[in-house]
């Protein structure tokens, strides 16, 4: 019985730390929400991302890019990663800027390809840098 209790115990934390490991908490940041939107446009667009949907009022923006992967020995075809970003007002000066990131890996057999949300935050931080960096 206590055995069954310490698996329980070690599969509930690392359940609640895969969930904690893949949300991102909304950035905030010191632009008007029109502003903040126009600027992840032009982010997506400089960075070469395919617009997919665009939805001002409700600050909903959905890109995705596909890099092809040049290595001759590799496995792996390319990789596809999907953004949804929301952007919404929390001041008359201030937004929140809500990342999510989903990659899909394609290999060389059509039936297996590797999908989920990207839990790297680098990779997060790496785009909010590029969107507030953008003129």
């Amino acid at each position: 019985m206590k055995s069954l209790f310490f698996i329980s115990i070690i599969l509930l934390n690392l359940y609640v730390g895969n969930v904690d490991a893949q949300t991102l908490e909304p950035y905030t940041v010191d632009q008007n929400k029109d502003s903040l939107f126009h600027k992840t446009i032009g982010y997506l667009h400089k960075n070469q991302y395919f617009i997919d949907c665009v939805d001002t009022t409700s600050g909903f923006i959905k890109a995705k890019k596909y890099v092809k992967n040049e290595n001759l020995l590799s496995v792996i075809l390319g990789r596809r990663t999907e953004l949804s970003i929301i952007i919404r007002p929390v001041r008359e000066d201030e937004s929140s800027l809500s990342i999510r990131i989903y990659q899909t890996t394609l290999e060389k057999n059509l039936y297996y390809h590797e999908e989920g949300i990207c839990e790297d935050k680098s990779m997060y931080q790496a785009i909010i840098r590029g969107i507030l960096d953008t003129e």
